[in-house]
């Protein structure tokens, strides 16, 4: 059984909460996630937009080479951030995983003995019914 934390109301996964967490701790981590989210926005797509064309048209003449400067290395700082979000969605994964597999043992353990307990209490059942006058004894 997956167990989850109530936070207001919204609940969340454990191993969500240990991952916001260690994220919330580390300044590094949390500028990584700002940058990520402001470049996964439209937001981002429409200031580039309109800061090329600025650019294009005012600052620079054909074939506009700091500008190609300018957008490689942003790229290469981009793509370092969607490497970033991928290593943290795959840290979560595992942490899921790990948490959930700890849990499905745990429940397994759990049902195993149930079982047992009610094999055993069945067969007392079953012996009291099939001998009454020994209350189950012989």
């Amino acid at each position: 059984m997956v167990t989850m934390v109530n936070q207001g109301s919204l609940r969340q996964h454990p191993a969500v909460l240990t991952q916001l967490e260690a994220r919330r701790k580390n300044l590094q981590l949390r500028v990584a996630d700002a940058i990520t989210t402001f470049a996964g926005s439209m937001m981002f797509v429409y200031l580039h937009a309109v800061l090329f064309a600025v650019w294009m048209i005012f600052f620079e003449k054909n074939p506009w080479p700091k500008l190609t400067l300018f957008v490689s290395l942003e790229a290469i700082f981009l793509s370092t951030f969607v490497m970033i979000g991928q290593n943290r969605a795959a840290a979560f994964q595992q942490a899921k995983a790990n948490h959930d597999f700890t849990e499905q043992e745990q429940e397994l353990k759990t049902n195993t003995a149930l079982t047992r307990e009610i094999e055993v209490l069945t067969k007392e059942i079953h012996e009291r019914v099939l001998n009454p006058a020994t209350g189950g004894r012989r």
